[in-house]
């Protein structure tokens, strides 16, 4: 079995977080301009979007997180895994 590779910036290949599928992914910077406080910016320095090359379906990336799907905390646990494993595994995800 292939290790699972959470969705990670500007990465060629990673399982996506809708259909947990190691794909490849096409990248896209957000293209526009905007002004805040007198000083203008550009979208495309901190925004970017993935599709899955598998799903077709978008992750949406700010500042190198992923914004978009909300949520998304990397695979889910094995159910053959025991309660005392799960509630270890569950507080270790809390503490990130």
């Amino acid at each position: 079995m292939a290790n699972q590779i959470p969705p990670t910036f500007d990465a060629e290949v990673f399982n996506c977080p809708y259909c947990d599928v190691h794909a490849k992914q096409n990248w896209f910077k957000v293209v526009g301009n905007g002004v805040h406080g007198g000083s203008s910016f550009h979208l495309a320095d901190r925004w970017r979007i993935s599709r899955c090359d598998k799903c077709d379906e978008p992750t949406i990336w700010l500042a190198q997180k992923v914004l978009f799907p909300q949520g998304f905390s990397g695979p889910q646990l094995n159910e053959d895994l025991t309660q005392d494993i799960r509630t270890i595994s569950t507080k270790q995800e809390k503490s990130l």
